[in-house]
């Protein structure tokens, strides 16, 4: 994280903009802070999604689409109305802004859940999962079949 917004600021310093380019300024500052909040959401999202999921692979899907693909399908469908109502192009600027709060709405929205989720349900979830009072068919299965083979073997 730290080395992608290096980067991003040495790219910034390196061409920079002009006054008349104010958009564009906006558009570094947003698309920066929304990056490290990206990042924070999808950490603490893709923890509580680990926990539940069936498999990583579940849970790196489910946080993917909740963090980084919901708030681009919220955004075309918003701004696609936006338009046919309004009947003409949105200022660049207004765009930015929507995308901004769109992001920033969604993050907000799944990591206080997850965040929530995590401080109130972790130990009920781990517990239940790992070494609960739940055991797996397979192991009770296997201990009854150890149990009988001990039994029956002749001492002496």
């Amino acid at each position: 994280v730290a080395a992608l917004l290096g980067l991003d600021f040495f790219l910034l310093l390196l061409y920079g903009w002009k006054a008349d380019e104010a958009f564009f300024g906006q558009m570094w500052v947003l698309t920066t802070v929304l990056f490290v909040i990206d990042c924070v959401a999808i950490g603490v999202v893709g923890l509580w999604q680990g926990l539940i999921g069936r498999n990583s692979r579940h849970a790196l899907t489910g946080t993917m689409v909740r963090i980084l693909v919901l708030p681009w399908i919220l955004f075309g469908l918003t701004n696609l109305v936006l338009t046919n109502f309004l009947g003409s192009n949105i200022k660049e600027s207004v765009e930015l802004l929507l995308w901004a709060g769109i992001g920033l709405a969604v993050d907000g929205f799944f990591a206080w859940n997850a965040w929530d989720r995590l401080h109130q349900d972790l130990r009920t979830v781990a517990a239940s999962r790992y070494g609960g009072s739940h055991t797996s068919p397979w192991w009770s299965r296997l201990g009854r079949i150890y149990r009988r083979r001990k039994n029956r073997r002749p001492t002496g």
